[in-house]
């Protein structure tokens, strides 16, 4: 999270929670899902299927870790 005081911009550490992953699973024939960003999130994945947010979890923990590697 980022502030700005008098033009100029300061990091500002994010407490509790920070990502959320929310999946629509297969259970009372839903098939739509809205997902809703919830303070202090910063942001949401919302998925069909476990599998699919497993996956993507994994790639984004890659990222995370070797930033550089979104450079490439």
């Amino acid at each position: 999270m980022f502030t700005f005081v008098s033009s100029t911009l300061f990091c500002v550490p994010s407490q509790g929670g920070t990502f959320t992953v929310s999946n629509l699973g297969g259970t009372y024939g839903m098939k739509q899902l809205c997902a809703i960003i919830n303070p202090p999130q910063s942001g949401i994945l919302a998925v069909g299927s476990g599998a699919i947010g497993a996956e993507w979890l994994k790639t984004f923990k890659g990222y995370v870790e070797n930033p550089e590697s979104m450079l490439l």
